[in-house]
């Protein structure tokens, strides 16, 4: 999740919101469809937004274990899904910021904190 935010810049609320069909493995890209916020999908905050997103071919790679080793893999279901409502919606931003990102920081002795709408500085789109 981390490496995908940190190589894309997308915005969490884009991280979160991507599905499997959203992933062209083939073209190394990522098609930014929707945003997710408390749970309502809608649209993405700007037009460059829905853009597609390259991808490096490492991230493509470690996406592609993470599909095989999810029980969520199938085309229609969030990458990121959350156990606890059986893949039904993603993992909430604020949780993962808080209870992995932070305490991973933390332990690291990260001098930069986390916060803000990226996990990462985002890399600029063209």
């Amino acid at each position: 999740m981390i490496l995908l935010d940190a190589t894309t810049g997308l915005r969490r609320s884009e991280l979160f919101a991507l599905k499997w069909s959203d992933v062209d493995f083939s073209n190394l890209e990522l098609n930014v469809t929707r945003s997710i916020y408390l749970r309502a999908v809608g649209n993405c905050k700007t037009e460059a937004s829905r853009k597609p997103v390259p991808i490096d071919a490492q991230v493509a790679a470690d996406l592609w274990l993470w599909k095989e080793a999810s029980t969520y893999s199938k085309l229609d279901d969030w990458i990121f899904a959350s156990p606890h409502t059986r893949g039904k919606h993603p993992f909430w931003p604020d949780i993962v910021l808080q209870k992995i990102i932070r305490p991973a920081a933390r332990r690291a002795e990260s001098p930069r904190g986390s916060g803000g709408t990226h996990f990462a500085t985002p890399t600029p789109r063209s």
